[in-house]
């Protein structure tokens, strides 16, 4: 019975804390900040494989290559100008790669490169 009361009260606690927008909290004393650590929902129990991408260089002019360097599986490239609109895209392969960049005006650009469910970024800077 008192493993039941102490489930029943830890839980109420847990709905109450997550009502009012906070996080129950786990070790620590005093005012519940100084080492402590929140609990949270494992959401998955796979880990997903982290790829290393490495795009190289960043700063360059339109027409030049890109080099593209990582990754396990095919993917897509897309180009990304600060409105947000993809301006070129192309298919990538695994290992390393070398793009061509198409002519684009000159500025600040976001490189998005897509393989499976992951994803990575890289600022380019085209002159």
């Amino acid at each position: 019975m008192r493993v039941r009361t102490f489930i029943c009260t830890l839980f109420l606690t847990v709905i109450v804390s997550l009502a009012r927008g906070q996080a129950p909290f786990n070790g620590g004393s005093g005012d519940g900040y100084d080492m402590a650590e929140v609990m949270g929902t494992t959401l998955s129990t796979t880990t997903p494989t982290q790829s290393v991408w490495k795009v190289y260089p960043t700063t360059l002019q339109a027409g030049e290559l890109l080099h593209v360097e990582g990754g396990t599986k095919n993917g897509l490239a897309s180009l990304i100008d600060p409105s947000g609109k993809v301006v070129w895209e192309t298919e990538t392969s695994s290992g390393p790669t070398t793009l061509s960049l198409p002519e684009v005006a000159t500025g600040n650009y976001i490189l998005l490169i897509k393989e499976d469910n992951q994803s990575f970024t890289q600022k380019i800077q085209v002159r």
